[in-house]
């Protein structure tokens, strides 16, 4: 198992991200062809959720942990 140090997982999300990003912004331009956008930014997300599990274990990347758990917290009664 490969353990990452705090400053790779950063880098791997952050190019991924903006690989993402660049997908997005590919597929939405209106010179693409119509219709291929939700095929090419699930099969991207897909990519980005498989790529990172070698250099970062089965654990799920930090940000995508708080994403889920702060809308929860933030709906419960204080």
């Amino acid at each position: 198992m490969l353990q990452a140090s705090l400053f790779s997982v950063f880098l791997i999300e952050l190019v991924l991200t903006a690989f993402l990003v660049f997908i997005i912004m590919g597929v939405t331009n209106r010179r693409a062809p119509a219709g291929f956008a939700p095929l090419a930014i699930g099969r991207t997300l897909t990519a980005i959720h498989l790529m990172p599990i070698p250099s970062l274990s089965p654990m799920p990347p930090s940000i995508r942990c708080a994403a889920s758990v702060v809308p929860c917290s933030a709906a419960q009664p204080p």
